[in-house]
């Protein structure tokens, strides 16, 4: 699940969290647009913090990219290292099948 920065975002971490582990599924949150100011009060405020499996620093020219349409001209170090941990999710998964 992405959490934005916002009171919204993080109170429904809570209620998709919940009903993950109700279903049994495992879950991951992704906090998106952090900066320093934010970083401390999302971790204290998001519902399970141990589920977070990566912080997305807030970038004006993702940001600017994201909202024009166009193809991300650098990949951040962050999103490589979700691209890592997705990839190793369904690698785990196949190995349990």
């Amino acid at each position: 699940m992405v959490v934005d920065p916002s009171y919204e975002s993080l109170q429904l971490s809570k209620k998709i969290g919940e009903l993950a582990e109700g279903i049994g599924k495992p879950f991951y949150y992704i906090f998106n647009k952090v900066t320093e100011d934010n970083r401390e009060m999302m971790y204290e405020n998001v519902w399970k913090p141990e589920q977070v499996a990566i912080c997305v620093a807030a970038d004006s020219k993702i940001m600017n990219e994201g909202l024009t349409g166009k193809e991300l001209s650098e990949k951040p170090e962050s999103i490589e290292r979700l691209a890592e941990f997705l990839l190793s999710l369904t690698q785990n998964q196949e190995e349990s099948y």
